[in-house]
């Protein structure tokens, strides 16, 4: 699994801050300014950066470290929408939180099989915890990611008959 999605890099913009997963890596939250220089050229300067968390290492050695992360799908509304299990990653050891400075920054990444690769969402779901929701078509060729089609069956239908008079 790690093969297809070690050296994946995603970005996403939403207002003030702009946010970079490399699954490889790490997370950071960033906000950019663009600036014209003397020339005109356009320069690209982060003016404020957090780090959102460290890749555990381990999981990119070890197949079956990474395959212990494997979610089964839940029985929320987005999961049933979703195409079956998810990989759940933790990100930790980020940069020092602002509010409670005896906790670092961290992030959980669920990954799960999608038509693009992207960064649908992302969410600061507790002070300085941030969950990321990610899609990546190297999942769908796997089958642990891939949606179980439940069978179908094909149901007749016939009119009733007119009901007598008494």
């Amino acid at each position: 699994i790690m093969s297809d999605l070690n050296h994946t890099c995603l970005t996403r913009s939403e207002d003030w801050w702009s946010y970079e997963l490399c699954l490889g890596s790490g997370v950071r939250q960033f906000h950019a300014d663009s600036l014209a220089d003397a020339k005109g050229k356009i320069r690209t300067i982060v003016k404020e950066e957090f780090d959102l968390g460290r890749a555990n290492p381990s999981l990119y050695t070890s197949e079956a470290a990474l395959r212990a992360q494997v979610r089964p799908p839940s029985s929320s509304l987005v999961a049933r929408a979703s195409r079956g299990a998810r990989l759940a990653l933790e990100f930790v050891n980020g940069t020092v939180c602002d509010v409670q400075p005896d906790k670092r920054r961290s992030s959980t990444v669920e990954i799960s099989c999608g038509p693009r690769d992207s960064l649908v969402d992302i969410t600061e779901v507790e002070t300085c915890h941030y969950k990321i929701q990610m899609t990546s078509t190297s999942l769908c060729s796997h089958s642990d990611f891939t949606k179980v089609q439940k069978p179908s069956r094909r149901v007749a239908c016939a009119r009733e008959p007119p009901a007598a008079s008494p």
